[in-house]
């Protein structure tokens, strides 16, 4: 992006926050630029908000720069299973099984559907689809993704 495109604003959805969906975090060239302007959404910690997190990461001991010194304005959103609007974009979570805190987004725009899950692991193994009756936390995963253009779906 040239300089005299100007700011950017936008926002960033992190569905948890393991090492390794935060690690590229500090490496994000627009983050350092001012003027940027960020919105950031994580699922709620039990233990901290989704700053302090991203903070520690970047401690001395882990990295070289410090939270601070990014040049772009930040806006930190810790949520929970729920919606939210992003601009014209409607945005749906709903809680995954995995052993963090983790959301799944449903992004509802202009009649389209995108739903990105990682790190998903099935609530009832192989044994929901040989003939057993689904059960309710994976009813509720199909009911999130159904009608979807698009799903990106990342099983651990």
């Amino acid at each position: 992006m040239a300089e005299s495109d100007g700011p950017v604003k936008g926002a960033m959805l992190i569905s948890h926050t393991h090492w390794d969906h935060i690690q590229g975090f500090p490496f994000f060239a627009p983050l350092f630029v001012e003027g940027n302007e960020w919105d950031i959404y994580a699922p709620r910690s039990l233990n901290s908000c989704l700053q302090e997190t991203l903070s520690g990461q970047m401690q001395y001991t882990y990295f070289p720069v410090s939270l601070d010194a990014m040049g772009a304005k930040l806006h930190y959103h810790d949520l929970v299973e729920g919606e939210f609007s992003i601009g014209d974009i409607r945005v749906k979570t709903h809680y995954l099984n995995h052993p963090a805190l983790t959301l799944g987004y449903r992004l509802e725009v202009d009649g389209r559907v995108v739903v990105y899950i990682c790190d998903n692991e099935p609530y009832c193994a192989n044994t929901c689809f040989e003939g057993k009756q689904v059960s309710s936390q994976e009813q509720a995963m199909l009911n999130f993704v159904r009608d979807a253009d698009l799903v990106i779906h990342d099983a651990q």
